[in-house]
């Protein structure tokens, strides 16, 4: 769990980057009786879509079912370091500065970071949005000591 410091270097000083959590989320593995359920329909789905429409309807429902729910299946990987927020999926790593998050909006799954000081409709895009993984209040007290503003309604 502990990692040896990432140098990064800047314009005049060097900054060393230290892990502060990290952690693996892969809902599917949460609750079998919601895997299950969701593995019926992505298959059930185009199957009937076949049988009524023809084998190009169902090969497109598998498709468009089975992408949009990868993340459901797959994992992701987060790491929260002193500096940054990063997160990892199917291969593609995203990273950005503290700085760049301006409120964050807990719920029961996980927490938005936000680049607006306040509600907006464009933070779904904007934002990154981090799942817990039975590992909430240590997400939030980290999000809560590098967010400068505290969410809406002032609870965490």
């Amino acid at each position: 769990m502990s990692n040896p410091p990432a140098k990064i270097t800047g314009d005049a000083t060097d900054i060393t980057e230290r892990e502060l959590l990290r952690w693996r989320s892969i809902p599917a593995k949460r609750t079998i009786r919601t895997t299950v359920l969701v593995t019926i329909v992505i298959l059930g789905v185009p199957v009937l879509l076949a049988v009524w429409y023809g084998p190009f309807f169902g090969l497109l429902g598998i498709l468009i079912l089975g992408g949009s729910l990868l993340s459901f299946f797959l994992p992701t990987d987060y790491v929260l370091t002193n500096l940054a927020v990063a997160r990892r999926y199917l291969g593609i790593d995203q990273k950005r500065k503290w700085s760049e998050f301006r409120s964050y909006y807990p719920d029961k799954n996980g927490v938005l970071l936000s680049p607006f000081p306040g509600p907006s409709r464009l933070e779904n895009f904007r934002g990154m949005y981090l799942r817990f993984e039975g590992n909430r209040d240590e997400v939030l007290a980290v999000v809560a000591d590098r967010v400068s503003y505290p969410p809406a309604g002032g609870k965490a």
